[in-house]
């Protein structure tokens, strides 16, 4: 729970580092929640490592939160989580729009637990870059795979990557 830090852990598998996921009340809360993450990134990693951090680069982001977990905030220290890092292809931003609603209504019919959402376009301009998942509810990579693989973002060509890891 350091500096506003809601969910914490190392990502292994086709996407990999320290992902760390805090609360921003308000816009102007972004850039100090960003430099605060930064810190909390290159400790942790310093942590880990043994030693300096300096070469990592960090990268922050707002994050749209659609879904909450309803099971509660997600533990990756006790619990399993995966995750899928989904990258928007560059002029996805009408298809996005588009496919948005059955997009919406695959997350809440999947049943899934966990936390859910866009990252909106940097400097405010329209649209989004990509999409997190993060979620209890699923058993495997080879699952969450799948399920992804059906989500109408990806049917539809708006993801230019999708890449899936374990949070721990």
């Amino acid at each position: 729970r350091e500096a506003g830090c809601v969910l914490a852990g190392v990502m292994r598998g086709e996407a990999n580092g320290v992902l760390l996921v805090m609360r921003a009340a308000k816009e102007a809360d972004v850039d100090a929640r960003a430099r605060a993450a930064d810190a909390l990134a290159r400790k942790l990693l310093s942590e880990t490592r043994g030693g300096e951090a300096s070469e990592v680069e960090v990268v922050a982001r707002a994050w749209n939160v659609v879904f909450e977990p309803s099971g509660g905030p997600l533990a990756p220290a006790t619990e399993r989580v995966l995750g899928a890092w989904c990258e928007d292809r560059d002029g996805a931003l009408t298809l996005r729009k588009d496919t948005r609603p059955k997009h919406l209504e695959f997350l809440r019919e999947s049943a899934h637990d966990g936390l859910m959402g866009a990252f909106p376009a940097p400097n405010g301009a329209p649209g989004a870059v990509g999409s997190l998942l993060l979620l209890r509810s699923v058993a495997s990579l080879d699952e969450l795979r799948a399920w992804t693989a059906q989500d109408p973002y990806a049917r539809a060509g708006v993801f230019h990557s999708v890449s899936h890891f374990e949070l721990s």
